[in-house]
């Protein structure tokens, strides 16, 4: 993925787990071979699921 600047939208929830606690979670997809990473259709699977949990405090 060097070298690659793409602009992405992140779809996430923010989970809160007391009054000064949570954390913004959320997954994605993307396709390897957009980053020059494998070729597409090629044999295997070029998607690649991204998890994000994020902690925060108040």
């Amino acid at each position: 993925m060097n070298d690659s600047v793409k602009v992405i939208e992140f779809h996430f929830t923010f989970n809160e787990t007391d009054k000064s606690k949570g954390a913004f979670s959320g997954t994605m997809t993307v396709n390897a071979s957009d980053y020059g990473v494998m070729k597409a259709n090629k044999r295997g699977s070029d998607e690649v699921l991204v998890f994000l949990n994020v902690p925060v405090t108040k």
